[in-house]
């Protein structure tokens, strides 16, 4: 892989909000909906890779892919984590501006103590501070979103490091993810979306053409009849149909569905969740209904549980026994043990990335739940 970047944008883009937006819209560390970049979903993993792992639910599941994104947005971190250096900005003093003056000013949040390294702090010093700077956060916003203001008395007797995938959200309604309850999600996605499902396949296509990735795939690219299929197929083309993600037209011939629904569907195949507040207005009673017929479900927290799992992997052990356990060793004294300097800086680099991570989201919820109130206060007028 080849990157390259305008010196000329990163040169005009040095004041605080460029900077972090450079994260998001250069450097690709959320997509549009605000979804981390470098977590771990299912979509991303080949088949073998799905077959020959460990089916432990203590094992993170470390793909190829996922390793691939994540080295590119360590040496993304590095560049320009030094570039921001060299022309006078620090990040730390960025995300610090952030958290304590930024979300007052722009959307009234409560005060927000942070300390953050400083520039003449040894590198393990940084980490050791990064690491408590970071918990304090996560506390500082659990606690705001919950009650709308922060106690600074009580966060300083709680104890214990937060969970990741119980940090609350200030919003209703936030993720979606397909449903488990009754399998039909599960289904639907196998037959539309699988490389494994045999619906993909029809026969006069495969003489000439290699055999498309998946029956969608197929139906946007080829004229397919019923008649292609086997009758035991049939029952799951007319499950397909009773959704509407499928039509068999007069002349027998299938084609796509509603397009809403395949969107909401395939999105959800790529990434594992959805955040239905950056869908329009229009997709709003889809989900209402499937999420009645438990073909979805939605669930209201900070991180997806694609993020919460990849905190929790980087981070320390609680959820997954092959992590890198990085906020335990600096949170214990263990730091101490590492005498390889660049084992210090790579964790560094790790903690950056999250705490960037972290302002994302935390930015994006603000968003969403300024507007949504809006919207909400402009409908009663």
């Amino acid at each position: 892989c080849h990157y390259s970047y305008s010196h000329n944008w990163l040169i005009e883009t040095l004041d605080y909000p460029s900077i972090l937006n450079n994260f998001i819209y250069i450097f690709d560390f959320a997509d549009y909906q605000m979804r981390a970049s470098h977590v771990c979903v299912s979509s991303s993993a080949g088949t073998l890779e799905k077959v020959f792992r460990s089916n432990s639910s203590r094992i993170f599941p470390d793909y190829y892919f996922f390793n691939h994104i994540n080295g590119i947005a360590m040496l993304q971190m590095e560049m320009y984590y030094q570039f921001l250096k060299e022309n006078g900005v620090r990040l730390e003093v960025v995300l610090k501006w952030f958290y304590t003056e930024y979300l007052q000013k722009e959307f009234g949040c409560a005060e927000m103590r942070v300390s953050l390294p400083s520039e003449f702090s040894t590198i393990q010093e940084k980490c050791e501070n990064i690491c408590s700077a970071m918990e304090m956060i996560i506390k500082q916003f659990s606690y705001y979103a919950t009650t709308k203001s922060i106690d600074f008395e009580l966060l300083s007797i709680s104890s214990g490091s937060p969970k990741f995938d119980q940090i609350p959200s200030m919003l209703h309604h936030k993720y979606i993810y397909g449903g488990l309850s009754n399998g039909l999600y599960r289904k639907i996605d196998y037959l539309l979306f699988s490389d494994q499902c045999m619906l993909r396949y029809v026969e006069r296509i495969a003489k000439d053409h290699d055999i498309y990735q998946s029956f969608f795939e197929l139906l946007g690219k080829e004229k397919i009849y019923r008649s292609d299929f086997h009758k035991m197929d049939y029952q799951n083309l007319n499950l397909l149909r009773g959704l509407d993600l499928i039509r068999i037209l007069e002349d027998d011939s299938i084609c796509l569905g509603d397009h809403m629904k395949l969107l909401v569907l395939f999105d959800l195949h790529q990434h594992d969740v959805i955040c239905r507040l950056h869908y329009p207005d229009e997709c709003q009673p889809l989900f209402d209904e499937w999420i009645e017929k438990n073909i979805l479900v939605e669930e209201s927290k900070l991180l997806t549980k694609p993020e919460s799992d990849y905190f929790s992997f980087l981070l320390n052990h609680e959820k997954f026994s092959n992590g890198y356990d990085i906020r335990n060793k600096y949170a214990h004294g263990a730091g101490q043990i590492i005498t390889d300097e660049n084992e210090h800086k790579m964790n560094y680099n790790i903690l950056l990335r999250l705490m960037v991570i972290l302002a994302i989201k935390i930015n994006d919820e603000f968003c969403l739940f300024s507007r949504h109130t809006n919207e909400i206060t402009d409908s009663e007028e």
